[in-house]
C-alpha cells in the first residue's frame, strides 16, 4: 500500500456533482492500456512515489470530469482486485487552462507488450465509485499484466508525444500545475477530452447532457476539437431542429453518420485537413446565424 485510499482537495472542496465523462484506457491485444500518463505536480503523488518510476510500480493513471470538479486517479490493480488508489481533485472554479508542449523521450507501456503473454484476467476491473458521485475510475493497470494471477511488468519505450500542463488556482489563490503526457497516438483523443471538460465554466449542453445533446455531431468535433463548443452546438441545433424535419434531411443525415465515423478519425489526426474543413463549417454556421435558422 503506498496511498491506502488517499483522497485530497488540491483546491477548496465542492460536491463533485455528476460523472460527465472519463479518459483512461482502450484494449490493445486483450491489455488495457493508458491514453494519458501523470508526471508531476501532485505534491501527494510525488511524496509517495519519491524517485520511484509510477509505471514501473504497477500504476496506472485516468480523469474524470463531473459536473463540480476535475479528477485524477492513480491506482493499482491485480487480477480484478483494486490494490491500492489515490484521487486528486480540482474545483470546476478553480481550472484556469491548459498548454500543450511537444515533447519526445516520454516513456510509455509498449504498444504490444500484451501480445506474447498469457490472457489478462484484468478484462473486467471496472468502475470504483467514490461518493457523491466525484469519480468513477475506469483505471486499469497500464505496467503490469495478470497471468495466472501473477504480475508480470510490461516493458515501457521512449516515444514522440506531448506534455499536457493543466493549470489551477490553489486553496490560497496561487496558480499551481499538473504536468501529464501522452503518446503522439493518443494525443488528440486526450486533447478534445481536456478542450472539452477542462474548463472553469461548461456550457448546460454539457452539464446536463441529453440524448439529442450528446449525439456526436463527428466531423464538426474533429474540426472544433470540442465537443460542445458553440459552433458545434449550433449544428448539432441546425441538424435536429432543421434538417430531420424534411425526407431528404434525414436522408443527409443518415448518410452522414454512415461515413463520418471514419471521416472523423482522419480529422482528427491531421489537422492541417481539419482545419481546411472547419473554413468550410465556419461558413456554413455564419451563414446559420445570419438567417437565424
Amino acid at each position: 500500500m503506498k496511498f491506502d485510499s488517499l483522497n485530497v482537495w488540491l483546491t477548496e472542496p465542492c460536491e463533485g456533482g455528476s460523472l460527465l465523462k472519463e479518459i483512461g484506457y482502450t484494449y490493445n491485444y486483450g491489455r488495457p492500456e493508458a491514453h494519458f500518463y501523470y508526471e508531476s505536480g501532485i505534491s501527494e503523488f510525488d511524496r509517495i512515489f519519491n524517485s520511484e518510476n509510477y509505471i514501473k510500480a504497477g500504476y496506472v493513471c485516468t480523469m474524470a470530469a463531473s459536473v463540480g470538479e476535475m479528477s485524477i486517479f492513480c491506482a493499482k490493480f491485480k487480477d480484478d482486485n483494486l490494490l491500492d488508489f489515490g484521487v486528486a481533485r480540482i474545483n470546476r472554479k478553480n481550472i484556469l487552462s491548459f498548454d500543450v508542449l511537444e515533447s519526445n523521450n516520454l516513456q510509455v507501456v509498449k504498444e504490444d507488450d500484451s501480445k506474447h503473454k498469457a490472457k489478462s484476467r484484468l478484462k473486467t476491473a471496472g468502475k470504483i465509485a467514490f461518493a457523491g458521485g466525484g469519480l468513477i475510475g475506469g483505471a486499469i493497470a497500464d505496467a503490469i499484466v495478470s497471468t495466472e494471477g501473477k504480475s508480470v511488468n510490461a516493458n515501457t519505450e521512449l516515444v514522440n508525444g506531448a506534455k499536457l500542463i493543466l493549470k489551477f488556482k490553489d486553496t490560497i489563490g496561487f496558480e499551481k500545475s499538473i504536468i501529464l503526457y501522452c503518446s503522439e497516438r493518443n494525443r488528440h483523443m486526450v486533447e478534445l477530452f481536456l478542450n472539452t471538460y477542462y474548463k472553469s465554466e461548461l456550457p448546460v449542453q454539457a452539464n446536463n447532457p441529453t440524448p439529442t445533446s450528446s449525439n456526436n455531431c463527428f466531423i464538426a468535433t474533429a474540426c472544433y476539437r470540442d465537443l460542445f463548443s458553440p459552433e458545434v452546438i449550433l449544428l448539432r441545433k441546425f441538424r435536429d431542429e432543421i434538417l430531420n424535419k424534411y425526407f431528404f434531411g434525414r436522408i443527409l443525415i443518415k448518410f452522414y453518420y454512415a461515413t463520418s465515423p471514419f471521416v472523423y478519425h482522419q480529422l482528427l489526426n491531421h489537422p492541417k485537413i481539419s482545419n481546411r474543413v472547419k473554413v468550410v463549417l465556419d461558413r456554413l454556421v455564419n451563414l446559420i446565424r445570419f438567417f437565424k435558422i
